[in-house]
Parts: C-alpha cells; sequence; structure tokens
C-alpha cells in the first residue's frame, strides 16, 4: 500500500511537470497527445519516466522545432473497459491527434477500433499478440516486436536438441493465444509433436496450478514451452520448483514475454527458473544507449530499466518527429451528433490531422535507443533474437538467433553447418540444465509415477522358439519368452531410462490366439495395447495406423522346395568320367607309343627284341604299363626317352582327371530342387503353405494364388509334413514363410528342402508403438546398440541353433545342397596334349626312318631292321649286371663287351688329392682367409713373392694368432689385400670386436659360451637357492657387463644369455633339464614385487649404455665426448641428434641409453645462463617439467639468468609472473648461485644428482606401470581382528595404509586376561595371520580364527618372558666436546627453522671467540624454501657472507645437519643445493682457515632461538632482511 501510495505521489509530481511545460512561448505550438497506462504499477512508472526523459532529451537537442508534445496521461486501470474509456476521454475532451499505448494486447484490441473510428493513431510500444495484426488498422502502430516474429528461434532450439514432443503452457487471453497458431506451425515444420497444450488463467489460483502440474509429472514430456506474463510465471515457477518439475531432464523455454520483464520477477520467482532457456529481445549496444542507461541509475536507483521502457523512449520521439513533419494545420476535430439517443461511441468525431500522421509516422526513421527505427507495415521487424539461461539470480547470455545465420554463439560467427558433425556447443554456450545438470536433456522420459506399459504379445502354436507363452499350472502366471523377448528385454537394458512394462499375451479366456497379427497390431491403434514385443513383420500398410522401430531381424520372404538326387549309380558307373572318343582316342596313343618305342629302341635294346610275339606284347605292356608304374624294360636312345618322358606326363594328366571326375560322381549328391520359382507354381497351379496367422496369405493372393491352393501350417513340423506328402496326397509342393522362420525349419530340415528363391521383399520384425511415440526413436538407437555388441550374437547362437548340427546357417548359406553336376571329360580338354604326342612319335619316326635308309642300302631292309644296331654309341654304355635281360639265357640274345681303349668310356670313382675340394667350416676366420688367399693368387689378384725362382710364391703365412700377408706394393694389389682383410680379418680389443657385420649376435657368441662354460665347472647338486642366487647375481650376470656397457646386445642374443641363465637356475644336473615354472620376466623383477632381483638383461644393457650417455653429456670435454660429438653432434646438440642411417653400432647403443636418460633428466641451476626457459626440464627434482608454451617471440630465446635480478641474485617475480604465472612457487625455490656455479644437468632419481646403473635399471625395467599384487583373502584376517582380545573395539576395514594401521595400534590396550600388560599384541597378531595363511594356501591346513588369536597371545607371552632378563647398567653416554681450535679461531654456529605449510624458513647464526667475551649474531628469513636441509644451507650461507663481512680470517662454523656437514666436508654432489654448496665452497676459499663441523641439537639452541625468532617475525611482519647485531658479554 505504501509503495502504491509512493507511485501516486510520483505520477502527480510528473503531471505537474507536465502542465508547467506549458507555459511555453507563444511560437512553440503545443499538440495533445494521449498516453493510455495502468497507473500506481511498476511498468506504468518506467514508461512514463522513459517517455518524459524522451521529450526532454529530444526537444533540448532540437530547439528549432515547431511543436511541442504535450503528454495527457489516461488511467485505464488495469482493465480492457478501462482503457477503451481512457481513449474516449481524451479522444473527445483534449482532441488528442495520437496516443501511445496501452499495456496490454486485451486493452489495445479496444483502443484499436476507436483509433480506426476517430481516425487517432495508436502507437503501443508493449502489445505484442499477434492477434492485433489481424485487425489491420491503418491508425495502429506497434512500435516493438510481434510475438510471432520468436517463434523461428524457438523452432532452431528444439531442432538443434533433437526434441520430437513439447507441452504449451500459456495464458488463458489474446496475449497468450495469439502466438500459438504460429508455434504449431513451425514446431509441424520440424515434425515435432505438440503432446499438451496447458491453458492457465490469470486469476488462477495457487491450487489449480498445483493440480495441473502434477497431472503434467506423470507425461511422459520432458519439454515446455511458457508463453504468460512475468507476473504469472512467477506464480507459476515457483510451484514448478515446488512440486518437482525442475529436476534434471525437464526443459524450460521462455518466451520474449517473460524474459524481457524478468527485472520485474521477485527473486524467489527467479530462483524457481534457474536452468531455464529463454528467447529475449536483443538491445543492441550504442553509446547513447549507455549513456541513458548511466543517467537511468542515477535518478531513478531503486529502479530497473527494461526493454519495454526503450520501445516506449524510442515510440515517443518517432510520434514527437511524425508531427514536427506533418506540421500543425487543421489539427481539429470534425463533430458527429446523432441525437440524443446515440452513444457516445457512436458520437466521436474523427480527427482531420489524423491521416497526415499516420503518414508522416509510417516514414519516420531514425536510430532509437533499442535499435535503428522504422515501421514496415505498421510494426518493427526484428532481425535478431538473445538467448539466455538463468542462472542463480540473473540471466546469462548463451547465444543468438539471426534470419541469415540460425543459432550463433557470436553475431560476428560464421554460420556453422547443421549435418551430423555438428553438435549444439558449435551454435551455443555452456548451459546449465534444470537441476544443475550439465547433459543435454532428452526430452521424454518414463515417469516413475507414471502407468506401466500394457506390452501385447502373439499367442503361438507353433516356432515357439521366437516366442513361447506358457502357464504354470501351480500358481496360474504365464511366462513369455523366446528370441524376440529376450532381445527386447536387451534393448531394455540399453535404454537410457527405466521402462516398466507387463506382458499381456493375445489370447482367448480358453488360450487359444485371440486374432493374427493385423488384431494384435490394431489394438495398439484402439489404445489397448502400448506396445507389441513379438514376430510382427514391418509392412507400409501397417504403418499407416503405427508405428515401427528399427527391424532387429533379417528382411524377406523365402521359398522352400523339396530337392531329389538327379545322379543314378550301376555296374558301369566307372566308364562314365570320360566319352567314348576319348576312350578310344587313349587306347590308339597307347598303342602308337608303345610301337614307336619298339621301332626305335629293336636294334638297339635288347629288351625290344626277341620273337615276334614277345616283341607285340612288349609294345602293349610296355605302353599301357606307364598308367601305373615304370616298365621293367629301359630305354635307351635319346628320341625315345624324348617321347615317353611326353607320354607320362599326358598319361598323368588323364589319369589324376579321371580318378577326380569319378570320385565326385560316385560320392557327391546332385542334388536339384524340385521347383525353381514362384512363376512355376502359379504355371502349375500346384499348392503351396504359407505360416498360420501370417501376412504372406495375402501377398500370396495379391501374386494370383486361389485360396483353394493355400494350405496354412503351425510349425516346422507340421511343414515337413505337407511337403513329404506331396500336392497328390493333399500336401504341398512348396513354402512361403519369413526368413527367421526358415532359418527355424532349415536348421531341422536342411538335407531334404532348399531355399530356391526370395519373391518378396519386406523388412524384418519390429517392435509396434503407437503412432508419434517418442519411445520409438530411443528404441530403434536401442536396437541398434544391441545388433553391434555381442549380445545379438548370443541370442541368435542360443535361439537359432540347428537342431541338425550338420546343417548350415540358411542366412550365411542360403543352399545348403549345392547342385553339383559332373561333366563328362572329352577330347576337347586333351587335345592339345594328343596333338603334341602324335607330334613326337611323327617326329622320332621320321627320324629313325630317315636314319636307317641313309645308312643301310642293302635290298633287304627288314632282316637288316632286325639285325641289332653294331655301331650305335649304345652299345659302348656298359650295362648294368643285373640287367634281365643279361640273366635270361632263352632268348638266345648275344651280347658282346667290345672294349676298345680309345672310344670305350669307363664311369670310375678316381680321388684326385689335388682338386678334391674338403668342406671347411665357415665359421673358422683362418681356413677363410687360407681359402680365399688361395683363390686370389691363383686369379692374379694376389701373386705373393717367391723366396727364389724355383721355389712357389707366398702370399701369407698363418702363425697360431697372427697372420702375415705378402704382395706387391702396388695400388691393386693393397686393394686386394684390403678387400680381403674386410670380408675375414675381423680383430678384437679388449675381448670386444673391433668390426661388425651384419650378423652381429655371432660375433658376441663368445659370452654365451663363457656363461655356460663358468656354470658348467660349478657344480649344481652341492649348491643350495641362495648360493645358485648369490652364483647367478654375483659372476654368471655379471660376466656381459663390460660388453653391454659398450654396445647394444641383439634381442636374440639376450635372450639366449637370458636362457642360460634359467637352466643354470632351474637344472640340477647337466644330464636333466626342468620344467621352468616361473618365467624369468617375474624372477627378474624386484623382492619388493615379488621376484628374486635377477637382472632383465636388456634393460640393464640399456642402463648401462644410459651411463656412457651420461659421460657425453657431463664431461664433453673428455677425448672421447670429442670425439664422439664431433662426429654424430655437428648440427644438434647430444640430446637431440637423431641417429643417421651409416651410425656405428657403438654410436646406436650410446643413443637408446640417451633415450633412457632424458625420461628422468633434469637441470640444476646455477647462474642460469646456460638454460633456456623454454627448453630445460628445470621445474622440478622429482620429475623432468618443461615449462609448456607457447612462447611469446620476445621471450623465445630468454634464459634463466633473464629472469634473475643481477644486483641482488633474486628472482625477478614481475617477469615471473607475465611468462610462467602457474611455475611461481617452483621457480622461486630455486635458489641460483651468486658465485657463478655453471648449469649443469641431473639425474632426478639420486639425491646426488649423479645417474647411477642401478636407478636407470629400475626406470629401464619399470617403464610400463608396475601391476599391483592381487590382494589376499581378507574374510578370515577380519574374523582375526574382530577376535582379539583388546579393550577398545578395532575394525580393519578402516585401515586403509600401512602407517595409519601402525598409529591405531598405538592406541589398544590389551584385555587383563592375556598377561600382557603394555607389551604389543599388533605384531604377533600380523605374524599369525601370515603364517595361517600360507598354511592355508600351500599345506591346504584350515585354522580357525580362535585357534590364530590364542597361538598369537602365546607366542607374545613366550617373547615376554624372554625378555625378563637381568638389567644390565646403561652406558654411560659421553658428552659432546668441542675440538680444541686455535685462539684466533672464530666459533660459528647455524641453525634453521622451516614452517612445512608455507615453506617460510627462518635463519639463525652467532658467533663467539675463544674466550666468548664477544658474540656477534644475525638472523634472516625467506619463503620458498623447498625443504629443511636447503634451510639449513642457507642459514649456514647467511652466516659465511657475514663472517666475510666482518673480516674473519679463520672460522670453524657448526650446524646440527649432518647431511649438509658431510656434503661440504666431502664435496659431495646434491642436485637440491646444487647453486648454495657451490657459493659456500667458493666463500670458503677467501678464509685463511675455515672447518665445518657437526654439533648435536642441545648445544646449538642459541642458534635455534635465533632461527626460530626469525621465522616468527617473518610470519608476522613479515621481515626479510638480515639483521646483524652486535652484543659485548
Amino acid at each position: 500500500m505504501i509503495d502504491r501510495n509512493k507511485r501516486l505521489l510520483f505520477f502527480f509530481y510528473v503531471l505537474f511537470l507536465v502542465e508547467l511545460s506549458k507555459g511555453q512561448s507563444s511560437r512553440i505550438t503545443e499538440v495533445n497527445v494521449g498516453v493510455v497506462t495502468d497507473v500506481g504499477t511498476m511498468h506504468s512508472d518506467i514508461e512514463m519516466f522513459c517517455i518524459n526523459l524522451a521529450l526532454a532529451d529530444f526537444y533540448s537537442s532540437r530547439p528549432q522545432f515547431q511543436t511541442r508534445l504535450v503528454p495527457d496521461i489516461a488511467d485505464s486501470r488495469n482493465d480492457v473497459v478501462g482503457a477503451a474509456a481512457a481513449a474516449l476521454k481524451l479522444i473527445k475532451n483534449k482532441h488528442v491527434v495520437a496516443i501511445l499505448g496501452p499495456w496490454t494486447s486485451m486493452q489495445a484490441h479496444f483502443m484499436i477500433d476507436i483509433g480506426q473510428k476517430s481516425r487517432v493513431s495508436i502507437v503501443s510500444y508493449s502489445a505484442t499478440s499477434p492477434f492485433l495484426t489481424s485487425l489491420r488498422s491503418p491508425y495502429f502502430f506497434r512500435a516493438t516486436y510481434e510475438d510471432s516474429f520468436q517463434v523461428k528461434a524457438i523452432k532452431s532450439i528444439i531442432k538443434l536438441f533433437g526434441w520430437r514432443e513439447v507441452v504449451l503452457v500459456y495464458i488463458d487471453n489474446s496475449f497468450g493465444e495469439g502466438i500459438m497458431p504460429h508455434l504449431t506451425d513451425a514446431l509441424q515444420e520440424i515434425n515435432v509433436r505438440i503432446s499438451y497444450r496447458y491453458v492457465i488463467s490469470l486469476n488462477a489460483t495457487d491450487y489449480e496450478i498445483s493440480l495441473e502440474l502434477s497431472k503434467m509429472m506423470t507425461m511422459p514430456t520432458r519439454v515446455f514451452i511458457v508463453h504468460m506474463p512475468s507476473s504469472l510465471a512467477s506464480r507459476v515457477f515457483t510451484k514448478i520448483k515446488k512440486i518437482g518439475l525442475m529436476k534434471p531432464g525437464y526443459v524450460w523455454i521462455l518466451t520474449s514475454g517473460v524474459t524481457d520483464e524478468l527485472s520485474l520477477v521477485d527473486e524467489a520467482g527467479i530462483e524457481a527458473m534457474e536452468g531455464v532457456l529463454g528467447v529475449k529481445t536483443y538491445i543492441r549496444k550504442s553509446n547513447d544507449l549507455e549513456k541513458f542507461r548511466a543517467c537511468w541509475r542515477k535518478k531513478f536507483p531503486g529502479m530497473d530499466l527494461n526493454v519495454y521502457g526503450l520501445w516506449a523512449y524510442d515510440a515517443t520521439i518517432a510520434l514527437a518527429i511524425a508531427i514536427e513533419e506533418a506540421g500543425t494545420d487543421n489539427m481539429t476535430f470534425s463533430n458527429v451528433d446523432f441525437g440524443k439517443n446515440v452513444s457516445e461511441l457512436e458520437a466521436l468525431g474523427f480527427s482531420q490531422y489524423g491521416p497526415r500522421l499516420r503518414k508522416t509516422l509510417t516514414t519516420v526513421r531514425f536510430k532509437g535507443l533499442a535499435r535503428d527505427f522504422r515501421f514496415v507495415e505498421g510494426q518493427l521487424q526484428p532481425w535478431v533474437f538473445e538467448i539466455v539461461n538463468v542462472i542463480g539470480t540473473r540471466e546469462r547470455s548463451i547465444g543468438f538467433w539471426t534470419e541469415e545465420n540460425g543459432l550463433v554463439k557470436k553475431l560476428d560467427q560464421e554460420p556453422q553447418n547443421t549435418g551430423a558433425l555438428s553438435t549444439w556447443q558449435d551454435h551455443l554456450k555452456q548451459i546449465i540444465w534444470p537441476g544443475e545438470a550439465n547433459y543435454v536433456p532428452k526430452g521424454w522420459e518414463i515417469p516413475t509415477n507414471g502407468k506401466r506399459l500394457r506390452i501385447g504379445v502373439p499367442k503361438r502354436t507353433g516356432y515357439t522358439d521366437l516366442v513361447e507363452v506358457t502357464r504354470d499350472p501351480t500358481t496360474n502366471s504365464q511366462e513369455v519368452k523366446g528370441f524376440c523377448i529376450a532381445f527386447f528385454e536387451a534393448v531394455i537394458q540399453k535404454m537410457p531410462y527405466d521402462i516398466s512394462y507387463d506382458f499381456f499375451p493375445f489370447e482367448t479366456s480358453d488360450g487359444k490366439p485371440a486374432g493374427n497379427h493385423n488384431d494384435l497390431i490394431y489394438q495398439v491403434y484402439l489404445g489397448n495395447y502400448d506396445a507389441v514385443v513379438g514376430d510382427t513383420t514391418i509392412l507400409a500398410n501397417r504403418s499407416s495406423y503405427v508405428d515401427f522401430t528399427f527391424p532387429f531381424t533379417k528382411s524377406g520372404v523365402g521359398l522352400i522346395v523339396p530337392v531329389e538326387d538327379q545322379v543314378t549309380r550301376d555296374s558301369i558307373s566307372f566308364l562314365k568320367p570320360l566319352t567314348w572318343k576319348l576312350w578310344m582316342t587313349s587306347f590308339f596313343f597307347f598303342f602308337l607309343i608303345g610301337f614307336t618305342v619298339w621301332v626305335i629302341e629293336h636294334r638297339i635294346n635288347p629288351d625290344f627284341r626277341g620273337p615276334a610275339k614277345y616283341q607285340v606284347t612288349t609294345i602293349f605292356w610296355f605302353a599301357f604299363s606307364t598308367m601305373v608304374f615304370a616298365p621293367r624294360e629301359r630305354v635307351f636312345s635319346f628320341g625315345a626317352r624324348l617321347l615317353v618322358i611326353t607320354w607320362y606326363f599326358i598319361v598323368l594328366v588323364l589319369t589324376q582327371s579321371y580318378t577326380a571326375s569319378l570320385a565326385s560322381l560316385l560320392t557327391s549328391r546332385q542334388l536339384d530342387p524340385t521347383v525353381t520359382s514362384m512363376r512355376s507354381l502359379l504355371e502349375k497351379g500346384e499348392n503351396v503353405g504359407y505360416p498360420r496367422t501370417s501376412f504372406i496369405f495375402g501377398k500370396l493372393k495379391e501374386s494370383g494364388f486361389t485360396s483353394s491352393s493355400l494350405i496354412p501350417f503351425d510349425s516346422a513340423e507340421d511343414c515337413d509334413k505337407l511337403l513329404r506328402k506331396g500336392p497328390k496326397k493333399g500336401g504341398i509342393s512348396a513354402a512361403f514363410m519369413e526368413v527367421p522362420y526358415l532359418r527355424l525349419f532349415l536348421g531341422q530340415y536342411c538335407k531334404d528342402y532348399q531355399m530356391v528363391e526370395e519373391p518378396f521383399s519386406v523388412d524384418g520384425f519390429g517392435f509396434v508403438f503407437p503412432i508419434g511415440s517418442p519411445l520409438v526413436a530411443d528404441v530403434s538407437r536401442a536396437i541398434l546398440k544391441v545388433a553391434e555388441s555381442s549380445k545379438a550374437k548370443d541370442l541368435d547362437l542360443k535361439y537359432f541353433k540347428n537342431k541338425d548340427e550338420t546343417c548350415p546357417d540358411p542366412v550365411t548359406t542360403p543352399d545348403p545342397n549345392p547342385s553339383t553336376s559332373s561333366r563328362q571329360l572329352g577330347v576337347d580338354s586333351f587335345w592339345l596334349l594328343f596333338v603334341v604326342a602324335f607330334i613326337m612319335c611323327l617326329f622320332t619316326l621320321g627320324k629313325f626312318t630317315f636314319l636307317f635308309f641313309k645308312k643301310n642300302q642293302v635290298a633287304d631292309l627288314w632282316k637288316e631292321f632286325h639285325r641289332p644296331d653294331g655301331d650305335s654309341y649304345i652299345n659302348n654304355v656298359e650295362k648294368c649286371s643285373c640287367s634281365p635281360t643279361q640273366q635270361t639265357s632263352g632268348n638266345n640274345i648275344q651280347e658282346t663287351n667290345q672294349e676298345d681303349s680309345g672310344n670305350n668310356i669307363q664311369v670310375t670313382n678316381q680321388e684326385d688329392s689335388g682338386n678334391n675340394i674338403q668342406e671347411t667350416n665357415q665359421a673358422d676366420t683362418e681356413n677363410n682367409i687360407q681359402e680365399t688367399n688361395q683363390k686370389a693368387q691363383q686369379n692374379g689378384d694376389l701373386l705373393g713373392v717367391r723366396v727364389a725362382k724355383g721355389s712357389p710364391r707366398l702370399n701369407h703365412l698363418l702363425f697360431a694368432d697372427d697372420t702375415m700377408f705378402f704382395c706387391k706394393s702396388d695400388v691393386q694389389s693393397c686393394q686386394n689385400l684390403m678387400l680381403i682383410l674386410q670380408k675375414w680379418a675381423v680383430g678384437k680389443y679388449l675381448g670386444l670386436p673391433e668390426l661388425f657385420g651384419r650378423k652381429k649376435k655371432d660375433m658376441f657368441n663368445f659370452i654365451i659360451d663363457r656363461i655356460r662354460q663358468r656354470a658348467k665347472s660349478w657344480s649344481s647338486r652341492f649348491l643350495s637357492t641362495a648360493g645358485k642366487a648369490t652364483m647367478l647375481k654375483a659372476v654368471l650376470a655379471a660376466m656381459p657387463t663390460y660388453t653391454m656397457s659398450c654396445f647394444k646386445l641383439p634381442g636374440s642374443l639376450c635372450k639366449r644369455i637370458q636362457s642360460a641363465l634359467t637352466r643354470f637356475w632351474w637344472d640340477s644336473s647337466l644330464e636333466k633339464q626342468k620344467m621352468s615354472w616361473i618365467a624369468w620376466s617375474k624372477l627378474a623383477k624386484t623382492k619388493r614385487d615379488g621376484g628374486i632381483g635377477f637382472k632383465d638383461i636388456p634393460s640393464f644393457n640399456d642402463a648401462l649404455l644410459a651411463k656412457v650417455s651420461w659421460r657425453l653429456l657431463t664431461k664433453p670435454s673428455s677425448m672421447l665426448a670429442k670425439v664422439l660429438l664431433g662426429k654424430y653432434c655437428q648440427s644438434s646438440s647430444f640430446l637431440d641428434c637423431k641417429v643417421s642411417n651409416n651410425a656405428s653400432h657403438g654410436w646406436r647403443g650410446i643413443c637408446l641409453g640417451r633415450d633412457l636418460l632424458k625420461t628422468q633428466l633434469g637441470r640444476a641451476i646455477g647462474t642460469g645462463k646456460d638454460s633456456k626457459i623454454w627448453q630445460e626440464p628445470l621445474i622440478s627434482l622429482s620429475k623432468p617439467v618443461t615449462p609448456m608454451g607457447p612462447a611469446t617471440q620476445f621471450s623465445q630465446e630468454l634464459t634463466v639468468a633473464d629472469l634473475i635480478c643481477p644486483s641482488s641474485n633474486s628472482w625477478i617475480k614481475e617477469i615471473i609472473q607475465l611468462l610462467l604465472p602457474e611455475y611461481e612457487a617452483e621457480i622461486l625455490e630455486i635458489r641460483p648461485s651468486k658465485r657463478g656455479a655453471q648449469d649443469r644437468y641431473i639425474w632426478l632419481l639420486t639425491k646426488s644428482g649423479e645417474y647411477s646403473a642401478k636407478t636407470g635399471y629400475l626406470v629401464a625395467n619399470l617403464r610400463e606401470e608396475r601391476p599391483l599384487l592381487n590382494p589376499p583373502a581378507v574374510d578370515f584376517a577380519s574374523s582375526i581382528w574382530d577376535k582379539s582380545p583388546f579393550k577398545t573395539s578395532f575394525s580393519s576395514s578402516q585401515i586403509t595404509s600401512l602407517r595409519k594401521g601402525l598409529e591405531t595400534s598405538k592406541l589398544l590396550t590389551n584385555l587383563p586376561p592375556t598377561g600382557l600388560g603394555d607389551v604389543p599384541l599388533l605384531p604377533w597378531i600380523l605374524w599369525t595371520i601370515w603364517i595361517s595363511r600360507n598354511k592355508r594356501i600351500f599345506e591346504k591346513r584350515q585354522i580357525t580364527d580362535f585357534e590364530a588369536v590364542a597361538q598369537a597371545v602365546s607366542q607374545a607371552r613366550e617373547w615376554c618372558a624372554s625378555q625378563l632378563v637381568s638389567p644390565q647398567s646403561p652406558q654411560l653416554r659421553l658428552p659432546y666436546q668441542i675440538e680444541e681450535i686455535g685462539l684466533d679461531t672464530i666459533r660459528g654456529f647455524t641453525d634453521a627453522a622451516w614452517k612445512t605449510e608455507t615453506k617460510e624458513a627462518g635463519f639463525g647464526w652467532h658467533f663467539s671467540d675463544f674466550l666468548c667475551n664477544t658474540e656477534h649474531h644475525g638472523r634472516s628469513s625467506a619463503s620458498n624454501v623447498r625443504s629443511p636441509l636447503m634451510a639449513e644451507a642457507l642459514a649456514m650461507l647467511h652466516a659465511i657472507h657475514q663472517a666475510r663481512d666482518l673480516g674473519y680470517k679463520k672460522l670453524s662454523l657448526a650446524s646440527d645437519s649432518q647431511q649438509l656437514i658431510k656434503a661440504l666436508n666431502l664435496e659431495l654432489q646434491s642436485k637440491e643445493l646444487y647453486g648454495i654448496l657451490h657459493d659456500i665452497l667458493s666463500l670458503s676459499l677467501t678464509f685463511d682457515f675455515i672447518r665445518f663441523c657437526f654439533v648435536p641439537r642441545d648445544k646449538n639452541r642459541r642458534a635455534d632461538e635465533i632461527a626460530k625468532q626469525a621465522l616468527f617475525l617473518f610470519s608476522a611482519f613479515n621481515v626479510p632482511m638480515v639483521i646483524p647485531v652486535l652484543i659485548s658479554i
């Protein structure tokens, strides 16, 4: 009430200012302009302030204008009738030329009619309903955006996230209903369904709102579009959050009607809207707008400016410009008086000035605060909307929508592709969804408090592998199972949300099917079922009233027909592989070949001579015996042998082809289908079968089959019976069935039937849902996930398993009985071979005939043909004594053995010692050199020398271990000698080869030989396991160490070395090899990891080579480093150089060690001049950390010294914060040297920073993460701990580490019955658990938890009793005595105090002479001190600095840090104290005498107190300076 009174007072104040402005100069024409508003409301105050500020700003910047707008304010009283009355009053009484307002679209509706009648322009800055446009009044101007303009932005948001259903929530008036037709059309364009509309009355109670919202919770849709005023939205969203509709998964989208007025919503309403998206009017930023906002905040600090105030500002200026351009002529009204009985509206006159003002308003253009102002068809046209996300109590911009580019993150952003690779992050910024969810809601969920899905299931009597419905006779409950059911359950598990459902078989009361699949699917359309799961095929006619998911089975309809064998087998089947022509041709060539061989061999071969009958039989015997074996008759002549070889090949081809064809004919079934296509069935009018209740019946009817020829069947057994009967006995000739039924059928009867055709192309089985169900998309995606996983294969194997295991899969092998027809082999397949044989016969016969006639000119040629040819060379060949012809005396064949010394050829085995080539061992270098030199001497390449003229030439002499070469002193001889040496002369130096070839493993074979020889020399029978381990580690594994420290051994050689070591470890004798029960890789693990600690040879090789690399890196001035680096690292550093192709084997091994070295290489900073910031691992001392870039152009070549102040030698924090802000703390902990220490590389795994092969081996052997040991069973151990006799309770589950367990054990108190008192029982319980565990695992002995506890208590008592011995007098500890020093030597004591949390340190020191008459002490402090050891070293450095400044020449400094004193006295390296130790040792050279010694802490209390005081002052007051103090005692 008080706020309303204040607003009324402010309103009258504004009215007073308006009246005051009327007293202007007479030159200015005042023009009355009406303002209709809801006086006393917040939005009315904002608009009136903006209108008056607009008039003030406009006329102050344009004093030359002749018109002045005088606003006349009329209160509409927040009512439609009140707005109309106010407009009538202004027009009739004030004669206003235009009216600004009203606020709502309902009020504007009546005022537009009044303005149309009176020709008074109505300029509204807040009425946004599209219904107002339909009035088509030329006197209505909308100085804001119509609501329908934003529906495209809303459509783009919904399309971007892929939501398929929305719920509309809007107010029940013309403002709320005006946008709905446009929004509905836009959503239909992207196929988005409006599942529900919630229309809220402006006067709805909280109960009514809550009741409707509760109803919405049970709906699956989770995307809501809200269009209502902000005042109602605040109430609604408060209830929405209270009911639970703002949880993760929900989406709320606000129109500009809410987002443009968020400043008017109270805090509770804003908090309830957290996570919602909104489309907001975009206001372009400009300097004028910022100035106006600043002025607004200054004048009205408690009032937020909104977009409607800016529209009111721009609308006022537009009206002022239009009136100025229209002029002031004829600003009168024409009154109409129809008498006393007419209404006030009917008696209303019209403005003479109105048409001219309307015309000028349409042409007004200027740059307004909100945007470029211009009326297009009586209203402003938007070009961009802003997308906001409400977070907390404010809104955050996440993107924009433009007509050209759609949704973009920024207005200047290039348009994004909305294809498959585009995501919503490419178009909008990060969004916080309701419930602070960071994932995109799906837009649809099954409500947990909603109903369960009713899923219909077909009732089948056959093919129950797909769907089976059974009833339990005892409980009368139904069980549904099968492939379709199991696949659906697997799909539900892949769904992103839970779905509750129940199966309902589609059956009658007596358990029979209630109809076919079409009837079942129609029940979904009627709403009786929410879905159908079963063997429902996806068909076009079904999809007109239901929706199907993606198919989850193979598609298609197959035609099944019987098969029969087409081959008849009889007693002469062996003749069928070949045609009769091929048989006759083969017999002819058998005779021809035999005859030709007889003709050629008759005169020279006794095997082909004899009586006539014998020769005829020999012809046929020789020819036909070539088919199966080699004939006994030998063939001597070249022509006959060539002919026989050709015939052998032809016979081989013939016999193999005949064998293969005959085997195929006798063993293979040549099965052919009885029917080949559906067309043949139609032509013959055969009966066919189909599964009962299947859609195939309709398909067959459409194809031309009559109803009488279609016979249904229920199961695979029924189909088999019908097919076996055949059409003559009332059966069928073929069957049509879908692929899943076909798989089950052929999996049982594949030997008798075959699929020959797929006559119909249909999709597979799919799940059925109502049209528009959002479950279809999610279930389809889940089907794809299951199909791509192993679950689909498992279900396929389970339910489609062949009952006949010999049957193949009909999907992958559609024809289980392929038709195998065998073709008879004919002459056409072998004609080329027969032609070759015929040509060979003609050639050999022609040659024989020509030579025979040429040699013999006698009259009786036939007798000469039968006479042996004594001139043939064949007779000179010695025949085998075992020849069957020589053993046959009945043939009367006289053989002569003519021995002619000039012509006989005797085959003997002569052994010539000069030419005999003896095999030599190629591995023997000396023999190889000797043989090569002999060949070189014979070839004249290396002639050698002669001792005398008659002596032979010598080019080499072999001695025991040397070889001497002799050659001429010319270039050619030297080159030939070098070739011999390069090939064979491989020498050794210090046991290692000088040159390397390709077979490097052969050069290092001596290592294997030495290991095996040494292993044989020890008697394994007399060595224990510990002795073997010692021998293996100390001797055998150490033998290749020297070689591995120089060269990289081949991998095969490393395996052979490990094999030799393995055999020594496992074998008990040389004659018998035992099984290697544990792999060498496990034995090579450390004892901590369960191994024995043997060396892994390849890893140890790398670690040793890294030692050489370390020497090259840290000592580049050595001779070896100069030679190698000068050769291989000319253009790059050692760490960065690449291995060239021509690099030596030794350098390759060094580079392998370098690679291992780089894994744990760090950089110790001295002066920092040699270390570049972006290239060196200088950040950490525990792991190699190089600063991450990118480096700027000016800082690329900066060194660490550039970060250090030269005068104070301290870090320049400003540069560090600029270049390396994330590494500031680590860099400040580094202490650079003030005395010129050079930067150096350090090995991070040792304290000193020096590389060691031990740590290098650990890195090489543990490059892969070490697997955790399997945790032992803890049930038995837990029961022992629970029964332990402790006074306080002890839970083993609370112990997460050994340290925590030991700390907890200190608090345990033994119970009195144990008799242990304060003796700790924990060690004995641990020991008992370990022993019991071993007995359980290895000895299979079960020990109860009570026995284990009793055993632990007994052992603890026994140990306690053994400790009761006679007490010995304690040894007196000698007091610490300071070593005597000279009288002129000053004693110094240093100490440091260090705080762990802040890494701050205080340093203290004091000096005294021999008599302690005077004392100097000082303190200092510092931050970023890495460790207590560094603090002690810094204290020593500060002390020695002050000692030098005081002029001391002889000094004895003491510290209570033994590690520091040891490092100073022995000059040990330390990676942590590198620069500090260098400075201390460098400063010590300025003294005549200096000594560093250790002092106990109790003798160093004075320095300790000073250090703690310095730390306190630094922590409390930040006093880091060095404060020397002089005190006289």
